[in-house]
């Protein structure tokens, strides 16, 4: 198949620009990200070195980064026990600890530096902060100082009153998970702060958390720090979009859904597993965002969604490559990519090396076969929307075999998918138009293909009176010619002459089959009463290439055809058929080794040509006439052109032929819708 270079301008350029609108998307929600809180190595009572941040550098809303990861313990809630490592590895339970320091009573600017915090000031005149920790995996008891704040599940034979002045005791592990906002004091009074231990002055938030058996226990995201109505805000607007955005989709795939059934079309099909993918992963953020007694499932299910993405670009690309099924191919390598991003998720963690290392190599060629299988199918300009769904798609499918699932409001998943999103409105709306299009053709159209059926009928009427009647008459020819050679054979004793008598008689024969086939083709299409339609060209010039070509090759004559995407006003079946006879023409008689199908726009028509480097007709004159073989001392009855022209006038098209730079080309022209 020949991609014409021409073409990939446009789609080039509109990936081109896709990517440079998903930068500076990423740029504006970066920049719309709370700023990350400084983070500062401090040494506190004991020589206990932690990773601390100042209420001093607080301005509004911030990500909070000095997390103390300390594996395997359930440190003291009251000060440090042990010096940490910033990031000790993964474990399945342990402590997270964060410190956030006060001012120093003893600093000369402690008067200026406490005025510039009044904005955090409440009515005891304390200073309050927010934190918000987003769900921690998969059970969690949440120290804010020495006070218990927040449980969520339950860790296994955990004691509390080791920690906290309460003898309650868990025995089993449950999971759940639920985000937690912890109001966090600090004195604003120098009076009140200690000289001797600044640390004191501080607050010390303590988590001891536990995994499920074999999963990591971690915090499943950005931990916010703040004024309390600018934290809530932020949390508040990833909900919200989390929330509207999923009822969006719902609206969206309830439409499809409608339309799809409603017009029997199976064009909206790639866009309906977009809109399930895209809706799945909005669903299982959300969901995830409140409490949790399934978030290990409910993170497999969100990393499943982005594989039937992937099917939704696959379904969205080209169909084939010359024989080798592209689409079929990526949906199923899609259909395990999805099993394997699920079961990277719901395996213990020390089990998923293998699959993890499958989802990374399968995900790179997954998105690489998307986004070649957009560009050729934009080129060939077969897939409505330029392929940018496929675009997209590949990025998404990139960032998902590289671990990356987040989907809060300023990761790069989420701007990813709302491009998508936006993408499968845009080429949803002008499919449903298209559609439209066509059936109002259709519908305007109706009138006068009915007068033109009856004409053609009242003409196919005659022509069968006349065709019987010829008929009758030209089939005595090789009749008596067989008659005569029949008498040879009886009455010659020259075996050679014996045998080439009963190969010609053979030979007759032959003819004489194929074409009374072509009289029984020709009155089996006739009448049947095929109604014109709207008729894609693309999928129809590539089914004929597809089963023609081997035929070709085995003769040793090259085929070729150049794609385009069109929509003509025919019938389908009889099309094909005239397109299958005309290679076949020129296959058998033509003496040729290349034989060409192209299709382009002419104003209101569309011209499809049919053209072959042979020797060409030697008789060209009245070829489209009843018998009339276009070959000199021919005994075939010479109808296969006579019928190709009927069936294409029965559409209100036509066919030519004509000798141009030593190519016999052969024209057939139909109306363009």
């Amino acid at each position: 198949m020949k991609i014409s270079v021409r073409k990939m301008i446009i789609p080039l350029g509109i990936i081109l620009i896709s990517a440079a609108v998903f930068f500076i998307s990423l740029a504006i929600t970066s920049s719309a990200k709370p700023d990350e809180l400084p983070v500062y190595n401090t040494t506190v009572e004991n020589g206990v070195q932690l990773l601390t941040s100042s209420i001093t550098d607080i301005k509004d809303c911030h990500v909070f980064k000095a997390v103390n990861r300390i594996p395997d313990s359930f440190v003291s809630v009251s000060s440090p026990e042990t010096t940490p490592d910033g990031d000790s590895g993964s474990f399945e339970r342990g402590s997270y600890q964060f410190l956030i320091t006060n001012l120093d009573p003893l600093d000369p600017e402690f008067s200026q530096k406490a005025e510039a915090l009044d904005f955090l000031s409440d009515v005891d005149g304390n200073w309050h902060l927010t934190m918000y920790i987003p769900p921690v995996l998969s059970a969690c008891n949440v120290y804010v100082r020495v006070q218990l704040r927040g449980v969520s599940g339950a860790i296994y034979d955990y004691d509390y009153s080791a920690f906290y002045n309460s003898g309650d005791h868990t025995y089993e592990h449950r999971n759940a998970t639920s985000p937690m906002f912890l109001d966090l004091t600090l004195y604003s009074d120098r009076k009140f702060l200690s000289i001797d231990s600044p640390a004191s002055n501080g607050i010390l938030v303590t988590i001891h958390c536990e995994a499920e058996e074999g999963k990591e226990a971690v915090i499943d995201g950005d931990i916010l720090i703040g004024e309390d109505s600018a934290v809530r805000r932020a949390v508040g607007r990833n909900d919200d979009a989390l929330s509207f955005l999923s009822m969006i989709c719902i609206a969206i795939l309830a439409v499809l859904v409608f339309v799809s059934a409603l017009k029997r079309s199976s064009s909206f099909v790639p866009l309906i597993f977009l809109v399930v993918g895209v809706m799945g992963s909005f669903f299982c953020a959300h969901r995830y965002t409140g409490t949790c007694v399934a978030p290990y499932w409910i993170k497999s299910l969100g990393a499943c969604f982005t594989g039937v993405i992937a099917i939704g670009g696959a379904l969205s690309g080209c169909g084939k490559v010359g024989r080798f099924s592209v689409k079929y191919t990526l949906v199923s390598l899609s259909a395990v990519f999805c099993a394997l991003l699920f079961m990277a998720e719901i395996l213990p963690y020390d089990k998923t090396a293998a699959v993890k290392i499958a989802v990374q190599i399968l995900g790179a060629l997954l998105a690489t076969g998307i986004a070649l299988s957009g560009l050729i199918s934009s080129c060939n300009e077969t897939v409505r929307g330029f392929g940018m769904e496929c675009a997209v798609c590949a990025v998404i499918v990139a960032a998902a075999a590289s671990g990356q699932f987040g989907l809060s409001l300023y990761s790069p998943m989420f701007v990813m998918f709302i491009i998508l999103l936006a993408t499968v409105i845009y080429t949803s709306f002008r499919e449903f138009v298209v559609t439209e299009k066509r059936n109002l053709y259709l519908t305007a159209n109706l009138q006068s293909e009915v007068e033109r059926q009856t004409a053609d009928l009242k003409a196919i009427i005659n022509e069968r009176d006349s065709l019987l009647r010829f008929l009758s008459h030209d089939l005595k020819k090789p009749v008596t010619r067989m008659e005569q050679l029949l008498n040879d054979v009886k009455n010659t004793s020259d075996e050679n002459r014996r045998s080439d008598a009963i190969e010609n008689i053979a030979a007759k024969l032959r003819v004489m089959d194929s074409d009374i086939t072509e009289i029984q083709h020709f009155s089996k299409t006739t009448y049947t009463a095929e109604k014109s339609d709207v008729t894609e060209l693309e999928p129809l010039l590539s089914r004929i290439f597809t089963e023609l070509e081997p035929d070709c090759a085995a003769n040793g004559i090259i085929l070729r055809y150049h794609p385009a995407s069109i929509r003509v006003f025919a019938k389908p079946k009889l099309l094909e058929s005239v397109l299958r006879n005309l290679i076949f023409n020129a296959l058998d008689h033509a003496e040729c080794s290349v034989i060409v199908m192209e299709a382009h726009r002419d104003k209101s028509i569309c011209r499809i040509t049919v053209s072959d480097n042979g020797k060409g007709i030697s008789s060209p004159q009245n070829i489209f006439e009843p018998y009339e073989s276009g070959e000199k001392n021919s005994e075939n009855l010479g109808l296969g052109l006579y019928i190709c022209r009927r069936h294409l006038a029965s559409m209100g098209g036509n066919l030519t032929y004509e000798r141009i730079s030593g190519n016999t080309v052969f024209t057939v022209t139909l109306p363009l819708t």
